[in-house]
């Protein structure tokens, strides 16, 4: 199954939640859920971090003060935003379930569990003319 290419924000959330923040940091944060959706959990490495970000060790020092609340520490040494995997959980979910009914639905019509448009009957005539 591919990769979603994106994920669900939700514009009052996101407000709320990054208001106290600058812009700047706002900025990193946004960088760092993209960074987290196609990447997988954050490395819990500073200077990995900061060159994904695109800044230096002491500015990304300054960033993560604020940010490291939203990326809390995972068992598995990683961090990850709890908000962006539940909602990459949520998308594996529904993928998983539109596949269930397809193959279901091409198993009622008859095709063998095939999701692929089957042809019914003959093609109808083109009865346009043109002048």
């Amino acid at each position: 199954m591919n990769k979603p290419p994106a994920f669900q924000q939700y514009a009052q959330d996101w407000l709320v939640g990054t208001a106290h923040l600058s812009l700047e940091a706002q900025g990193a944060y946004e960088r760092l859920l993209c960074h987290q959706w196609v990447d997988g959990p954050l490395p819990n490495d500073p200077k990995r971090l900061a060159r994904q970000l695109g800044v230096s060790a002491s500015k990304f020092k300054m960033l993560w003060s604020d940010l490291a609340p939203h990326f809390p520490l995972q068992a598995n040494g990683t961090l990850a935003n709890p908000r962006l995997e539940f909602e990459r959980d949520k998308q594996a979910g529904y993928r998983m379930m539109q596949g269930i009914k397809g193959r279901a639905s091409a198993q009622a019509r008859g095709n063998n569990g095939s999701t692929a448009a089957q042809p019914s009957g003959q093609p109808k005539p083109n009865l346009s003319f043109s002048s």
